[in-house]
């Protein structure tokens, strides 16, 4: 039985906790959040001990593995200790909006020899993994160029706005079906509506001077689904949403509907294929726990995507 530690018990936490009951062979043993009562509502619903202190937490139970479920700004610190405490963690993407310190979490873990497991569930949409696989096969050819739309309605994103932790997610995700070496980048972000950025726009260049271009919003009236077109030299990807198009310019190759109907599963009660990627997400780590090895080939460029997004908002084109 793999033991469970968690730290942070916010909206975060129960995303990674509803999904961790339905995996087998793990068992949640402790809880901790710097608002107690957080951890007392946590560890009554769910099981385990609670602290108001994670050190104090990792001292007093023996875990495994410690799910971080904080805000990534507190990544770096807490991951870090939890490392080098020689206990695996996983965490949400994006790791940290440092290159830097996300390259020091890296090395920290393979010094320690444990894991650390960065959780992206749009990886693990099944539309997603359809796409993501249809680009790994190449049947399309070199990629010349596409564009991504992201609209949220205005609050659903809290605080950070635009720049929310499901925007660098879902750049992750198409960090991984575009295949390119990244040129640089040129991102702009506005306030329209309030004190945080609720607009961006701005492109991805690659060394092929294929260009993906970029527009976030966070205030419209309704979360609308994501739209991602890649173009091909043979032919054109969409995704909205749960609706995926794959055409080449001779013949329409597939078009399905991956409705919230297809994601049902009567065994196990679900019926959000958001909370359904997630299960799917952690049960790939723990059922591989044993033999799991972490790999850097993605992280990397999508920690180095963020951290330059960051910078180009502040100095114009960058990218080292």
């Amino acid at each position: 039985m793999i033991k469970v530690g968690f730290i942070g018990c916010g909206k975060i936490f129960y995303k990674h906790c509803l999904a961790l009951e339905k995996v087998e062979g793990v068992k949640i043993v402790a809880m901790s959040d710097c608002n107690f009562n957080k951890a007392k509502v946590a560890t009554s619903l769910h099981g385990g001990v609670a602290y108001s202190s994670y050190a104090e937490m990792l001292k007093q139970e023996k875990i495994d593995v410690v799910h971080v479920c904080t805000p990534t700004k507190t990544h770096y610190e807490i991951s870090s200790y939890c490392l080098e405490h020689g206990i695996s963690v996983i965490v949400e993407s994006p790791l940290e909006f440092d290159a830097v310190k996300s390259l020091k979490i890296m090395q920290k873990a393979q010094e320690n020899d444990v894991n650390i497991y960065v959780v992206n569930p749009y990886e693990h949409i099944e539309s997603h993994i359809k796409l993501m696989r249809t680009m790994e096969e190449g049947i399309l050819g070199e990629i010349l160029g596409g564009r991504l739309i992201l609209s949220w309605k205005k609050d659903s994103q809290q605080m950070p706005g635009v720049m929310s932790h499901s925007m660098f997610q879902i750049l992750d995700y198409v960090n991984q079906c575009i295949e390119l070496e990244i040129k640089d980048v040129n991102f702009m972000a506005d306030r329209r509506f309030g004190e945080v950025y609720d607009v961006l726009d701005g492109i991805i260049r690659y060394k092929n001077d294929s260009v993906l271009a970029v527009w976030a919003n966070s205030y419209a009236s309704m979360d609308y689904p994501m739209q991602l077109e890649i173009e091909c030299e043979k032919g054109l990807i969409k995704l909205v949403g749960n609706e995926l198009e794959i055409n080449r310019h001779d013949h329409m190759i597939c078009r399905e509907n991956y409705s919230l109907q297809d994601y049902i599963n009567q065994d196990i009660g679900i019926s959000n294929p958001l909370h359904l990627a997630y299960i799917h997400a952690l049960e790939d780590f723990y059922h591989n726990y044993e033999s799991y090895e972490f790999s850097d080939k993605h992280l990397i460029k999508t920690q180095m995507l963020v951290a330059n997004i960051q910078s180009s908002l502040n100095h114009g084109d960058y990218y080292e």
